[in-house]
């Protein structure tokens, strides 16, 4: 990228940039291309990262992606819109969960869910550490919920987590 910078071809050079920031999804490169850009292009490029990151392949990078940024917003919209894909991998999940309680409830609902369903799953227990508490925030965040919001109730989600570990328990016992 310095080299074609320094060949003056700047729009090769800004595709590169480009290129490497979709490759990482890293607020460096970002900050790298925006520092380049005037006074409005610097929010188009900006906009143009975050609906990168809402449509990016891995979740939970996407996500992360829009956390460090600070785009509340659009990591709410994201999740609310993909929350059949989110994963509950993430260390952060509960922190993000948190940030997001206050003005995006049902976004936040979501992330301690996936969260809560992906420890069950690694443990086939509900009593896994930190999965109760896990499920009293979701259930608080479940209750501010608006019919608009389509939310499965939190009763229904417990069912649904413990036919999972009745699941899992009755597989281990076969296999034993």
């Amino acid at each position: 990228m310095a080299v074609l910078d320094s060949e003056g071809r700047s729009e090769d050079a800004m595709t590169a940039r480009w290129l490497k920031f979709e490759r990482t999804l890293s607020v460096a490169s970002l900050n790298d291309i925006v520092s380049r850009l005037n006074d409005f292009g610097d929010v188009v490029a900006t906009d143009r990262a975050l609906a990168f990151a809402a449509s990016y392949f891995d979740l939970n990078r996407g996500l992360a992606f829009m956390f460090e940024q600070g785009a509340l917003h659009d990591a709410a919209e994201t999740i609310l819109a993909r929350f059949g894909e989110l994963n509950g991998r993430a260390d952060a999940s509960a922190l993000w969960a948190s940030r997001l309680a206050a003005r995006y409830p049902v976004a936040a609902m979501h992330l301690l869910r996936a969260r809560a369903a992906t420890l069950v799953q690694m443990s086939a227990s509900l009593d896994a550490d930190g999965v109760s508490q896990l499920l009293d925030e979701a259930q608080s965040l479940a209750a501010v919920a608006t019919a608009e919001d389509d939310v499965k109730p939190h009763s229904a989600y417990l069912e649904e987590l413990r036919a999972t570990v009745s699941r899992s328990s009755r597989s281990t016992r076969q296999r034993a």
